[in-house]
Formats: structure tokens, C-alpha cells, sequence
């Protein structure tokens, strides 16, 4: 589990509640940083290195690795009540023939307007804010680069 620091660092993103639902996203993408630290920190995946680069360590992590662990980290941050204005919904993939194949990320859903967001941290080294994007733009290929 997490100490009182780490506890209380995330609780401190929700707390008071974010007023709408785009700040929500970016407590959320801050939130997912918190936690790949202190996963990171367990696990020896604190030195994961952006994307997926072609020399490898154990420890690095690939696309399939941080939408699970996005994932389950807000699936963790609903179990907790600290998400009011999305759920979480089904990891999304993209294909793309000359960008490497295939690609995943793990989703939220808007409660309001039912719009999907990519949660994506596989773009950046380990314990970095993740991106959120929406689900349609991510799926065409989006790139913070």
C-alpha cells in the first residue's frame, strides 16, 4: 500500500473536490504521476524511460504495461471516491501501419457529455504527469511531440 505521505499527496489533488470536469482530468494526470512514483519506487520501474525506446532493461515499461497500470490506478482513485466527474472505462487501442502497430491506453469517460479521454503515460519517463486527450484525437495518432 501507499505510506501517509504518498496518501496524502493524493488526497490533497481531490480534496477539495476539482470543480468541473477538464480539472478534474488534470488532478487526475498528476494523480497518475503520485502513483507511478511510489509503484515505481516498489517495483524498480522508477527509472522507466519515455515510450518504448529499443534498448531495453527489465524494467521498462511498453505501452500494454502503463494501460494496465493507468488503469488500475483509477480504478483505485474511484474506489477512493475521488473521481466525481468521469468513470473509468475500457483501456482504448489505436493501429497505426507505419507508427509502430498498435498502441493502448487506458480511458475515461465524462459523466456529463459522455466523452472519452485517453490517459495516456506512456509518453513520458516514469513519475511524469500522464496526458489526457481526447479519445477520437488520440486515436488518430495525437503526439504531445
Amino acid at each position: 500500500g501507499l505510506n501517509d505521505r504518498e496518501t496524502a499527496g493524493l488526497k490533497a489533488l481531490f480534496d477539495p473536490p476539482p470543480r468541473d470536469a477538464a480539472e478534474e482530468r488534470r488532478h487526475v494526470a498528476q494523480a497518475i504521476a503520485l502513483l507511478e512514483q511510489a509503484a515505481g519506487r516498489r517495483l524498480g520501474t522508477d527509472a522507466d524511460l519515455p515510450r518504448t525506446p529499443r534498448r531495453q532493461s527489465p524494467t521498462q515499461l511498453d505501452c500494454v504495461d502503463e494501460s494496465i497500470n493507468t488503469s488500475t490506478f483509477l480504478h483505485l482513485l474511484d474506489s477512493q471516491g475521488w473521481l466525481r466527474w468521469h468513470r473509468v472505462d475500457d483501456p482504448a487501442e489505436r493501429f497505426r501501419f507505419l507508427h509502430f502497430g498498435r498502441h493502448y491506453t487506458a480511458v475515461l469517460l465524462e459523466k456529463g457529455t459522455h466523452r472519452k479521454y485517453a490517459v495516456d503515460s506512456w509518453f513520458h519517463a516514469n513519475g511524469v504527469p500522464a496526458e489526457v486527450v481526447e479519445l477520437p484525437a488520440w486515436r488518430a495518432g495525437w503526439d504531445p511531440d
